[in-house]
């Protein structure tokens, strides 16, 4: 009887927890449903460049022998179809916006479970690694990485990624990209434009993200400034050191590469003469990635450092802005990179043939030029020091800008001639003819405008170009 009642219980028992255990699996499904449509509705990945590009990543049949890692100065700067006719491989940008190094081994993890790699070329710029960075634990500073992770088919490796990457107060956030855009759930007029652009056939072929050619390059064909400018002055503290977040999955990449016999190139593409120069002391940084890669018996090849007559785009026709090049300087770029990897390979070039020891040792060979130029509106006690000694009767409305320089110039000055040209006009009141002062007062008249700042060589007289700014009393 016991032996009866003890099997009609286990029955009991186990028929009402299978119908459990069905319940959670359908709710799971209704979820999941729910989910995709959702992200369907609100989700706006309409022309992303993550979503071209994993597409061609997963839509690849062929081996990826080399595989490229690293932020925009990856997909903007290398070529993949230049790269594969220098070495005779097939070659894979995977790299995406401002990449955090965490993205950085996740995406090799991902890359190595269908491919057999042999080299891996990771980009280390220093705008991502610094103490002042490096810090992806807020839901703000994830876009970037969610925007990947919403376009990586499910994995074990996504849901490690998802988990590592994101606070546990914000995990939902990761897990669910359409609870991000919950406050658009009852804008009819968003989700009708969401439903039109996803309806086109060009969303619906991967064809939306202007200028994405293949295999994770994209192209511009912009050309910047003859001298670049920027309104906010960059305080850097020295000497900045490598996060601690960028630290552990950097030696994490490493770890993984030689666990798994690929061999792996830390590198740091080029940005423009003015962007290194606005990062503080370079050198510090350089030394910091040299001495790190050489305790693990590795070569770090910075091509901020290479030499002239192996890679010239200090012309602004190079580059797109100050941080990436066009198409005509990834052309010229792509092709020494692969040749040097190709030379270095065979034995046929030491690094040090390449590049100069340091920053700093560059500059010094370089012909003295403007890089570009800070214009800088003071607002604090700087303007009234600088009114009072000018003994004003009246400064209301008066606005004051302060004009500094990047540049290698080792003796010579810079003078400057500025005007300005009022909007609906195209009258040019001058502020200040060729001189060596560098501040300039903007009168209470002016109301919105363009202000125009040419820049020469006090002695030689050379100009290095013209910047310009929008003013405005709002």
């Amino acid at each position: 009887m016991w032996g009866h009642l003890s099997i009609l219980h286990f029955k009991t028992f186990t028929k009402r927890n299978l119908k459990r255990f069905a319940g959670i699996i359908a709710l799971v499904l209704v979820l999941m449903v729910e989910e995709s449509i959702l992200e369907y509705l609100l989700v706006d990945d309409d022309g992303t460049f993550e979503r071209m590009m994993m597409h061609d990543f997963y839509k690849n049949t062929e081996n990826i022998d080399n595989l490229y890692l690293g932020s925009s100065h990856v997909f903007c700067d290398l070529n993949p179809a230049v790269l594969d006719e220098i070495n005779g491989k097939n070659n894979f940008n995977l790299s995406t916006s401002a990449q955090p190094l965490i993205a950085s081994y996740y995406l090799l993890i991902e890359a190595d479970k269908n491919n057999d790699l042999d080299c891996v070329y990771l980009d280390l710029w220093n705008g991502l690694l610094m103490e002042d960075n490096g810090i992806w634990k807020e839901p703000g500073e994830l876009l970037t990485s969610w925007q990947v992770l919403d376009q990586m088919k499910f994995s074990a490796n996504k849901l490690k990624w998802l988990l590592d990457s994101t606070d546990y107060r914000y995990v939902y956030l990761s897990a669910f990209p359409s609870i991000r855009y919950k406050n658009r759930l009852l804008d009819f007029d968003y989700l009708a434009e969401q439903l039109r652009n996803k309806m086109k056939s060009d969303y619906r072929c991967y064809n939306d993200y202007e200028n994405y050619v293949h295999k994770g390059y994209s192209y511009t064909d912009h050309t910047a400034d003859e001298l670049y400018c920027t309104t906010t002055v960059r305080k850097v503290e020295k000497p900045r050191k490598l996060s601690s977040t960028a630290k552990e999955y950097l030696i994490k990449i490493i770890d993984y590469c030689d666990k798994n016999n690929i061999k792996l190139r830390l590198c740091a593409n080029p940005v423009s003469d003015w962007a290194v120069c606005q990062t503080g002391d370079y050198d510090e940084y350089v030394m910091q990635m040299r001495e790190l890669a050489a305790q693990y018996g590795l070569e770090y090849y910075d091509f901020n450092l290479c030499k002239k007559e192996y890679l010239d785009i200090e012309d602004n026709t190079f580059w797109s802005d100050n941080n990436h090049l066009n198409r005509c300087g990834a052309e010229l770029y792509s092709n020494v990179f692969g040749t040097f990897f190709e030379k270095l390979e065979k034995g046929e070039i030491q690094s040090s043939d390449y590049f100069y020891d340091s920053y700093q040792e560059k500059l010094d060979n370089m012909e003295e030029r403007v890089f570009g130029v800070v214009v800088e509106e003071i607002e604090d006690e700087r303007r009234t020091e600088y009114f009072a000694s000018l003994s004003m009767e009246s400064t209301e409305g008066c606005r004051l800008f302060n004009l500094s320089t990047i540049d290698n110039l080792k003796s010579d000055g810079i003078e400057t001639y500025v005007y300005r040209v009022e909007s609906g006009t195209k009258e040019m009141s001058v502020l200040q003819d060729w001189d060596e002062n560098s501040r300039y007062i903007l009168p209470p008249s002016a109301e919105s405008g363009k202000l125009y700042i040419k820049v020469r060589n006090v002695r030689t007289k050379e100009e290095y170009g013209e910047v310009d700014i929008e003013y405005s009393k709002d």
